[in-house]
């Protein structure tokens, strides 16, 4: 997964933004922490769940939790069938929390 991670930074970094390519290196380097599968077909919702469990432990604000769980939606999949699509727990719906 590192090397698709790259891959996608690279790509970015040359269509976008050099900063929108290290801000997306940034967020998606801390999911790779977390996150235990080879595979970007084996992503699942509990990885999801963990990385902000992972995130909410280290006190970061919900809007900024939301903020790193947002790159994930903008991620592809290796079998180019979309984005990982990332539900963000309940908590994140109620505009009063963020």
């Amino acid at each position: 997964m590192a090397a698709t991670i790259d891959q996608f930074v690279y790509e970015t970094t040359i269509t976008r933004n050099p900063g929108t390519g290290a801000d997306y290196r940034f967020k998606l380097a801390s999911f790779l922490k977390v996150c235990t599968k080879t595979y970007l077909d084996e992503i699942s919702d509990d990885d999801v769940i963990a990385y902000v469990a992972a995130l909410r432990s280290q006190k970061l604000s919900l809007r900024t939790i939301q903020n790193r769980c947002t790159v994930l939606n903008t991620f592809p999949r290796a079998d180019s069938y979309g984005p990982i699509m990332v539900q963000l727990p309940p908590m994140f719906h109620s505009r009063s929390i963020l």
